[in-house]
């Protein structure tokens, strides 16, 4: 089946599109990963959001900046479900001084 890019990310879009219209993403998130992945040559980078509870997408934005966490998180705050409980993120919390969105970690779970 030949499909071009352009078509499959309208398709995305759409769907996307009418997840966010009926389905409160922000409901119960309580444990959360964070990543970015790699796409195209020049190292574009969305980072994407997933509740570990539920394993589904709760939020993808392009970026892998500062900036770009606080996008996600000022929209979990405006969505009214205040904090989340556990956040696994592969970067240093200390580029996040003072992050008034999750508990300070107290270390390593083993």
């Amino acid at each position: 089946m030949r499909v071009a890019w352009r078509t499959v990310g309208s398709i995305i879009d759409r769907v996307w599109a009418d997840t966010e219209a009926t389905v409160d993403l922000f409901t119960n998130i309580r444990r959360i990963g964070i990543d970015e992945i790699s796409y195209k040559k020049g190292h574009k980078y969305p980072t994407v959001v997933v509740c570990h509870d539920t394993g589904r997408l709760v939020w993808v934005d392009v970026g892998k900046t500062k900036a770009t966490l606080h996008t996600f998180f000022d929209a979990l705050e405006a969505s009214g479900q205040g904090r989340c409980a556990r956040a696994a993120i592969d970067v240093l919390l200390d580029l996040f001084p003072g992050n008034p969105w999750m508990p300070t970690p107290a270390g390593p779970t083993l």
